[in-house]
This record gives C-alpha cells, structure tokens and sequence, in this order.
C-alpha cells in the first residue's frame, strides 16, 4: 500500500518540475511533495522555512512550498573539500 502511494507521489511530483515556466515564475509544491524534492524531513524543512532559507506561502490550510528556493538552498551549500 505504501509503495502504491510513493509512486502516486512521484508521479504527481514531476510534471511540477518539467513543465516550461517563464523566467522568475514561481514553482509551488505541496509541502510534503517539496520535503521528497529537497531531500529532507518535515522537522528540517519547518526550520528552513523559519530561517528564512526557503519560502513557503498558505493557502487556507494547505502549506505550498517554493521549489526555486529549495534550488537556491541547494546551490547555496558549501563544497566539501577534496581530500
């Protein structure tokens, strides 16, 4: 059961980031679609919002989540040096 609904998911997660969009148009995701695409859990993505590092707007009681931000969070991260 729980396979089936990852799949939904992910499905349901890609046309978000294929579709063509203008330059600076903002990408919405659901709160828990926009966890899977940064990679981290409910706990991490609440302080990054409280941070200020990622941004995330209210529609009624849905949470939606910019995912430009979360590639800029990502971007913004430091290189681990080469050893």
């Amino acid at each position: 059961m729980k396979q089936k609904t990852l799949r939904h998911a992910q499905a349901t997660l890609v046309p978000v980031l294929m579709e063509p969009r203008p330059p600076g148009a903002r990408r919405l995701a659901p709160f828990k679609e926009a966890c899977r695409y940064g990679n981290w859990g409910k706990s991490r993505a609440y302080e990054l919002i409280e941070a200020g590092k990622i941004k995330a707007y209210k529609d009624g009681r849905k949470t939606l989540v910019d995912l430009n931000t979360i590639d800029e969070y990502h971007k913004s991260l430091p290189a681990l040096p080469a050893k």
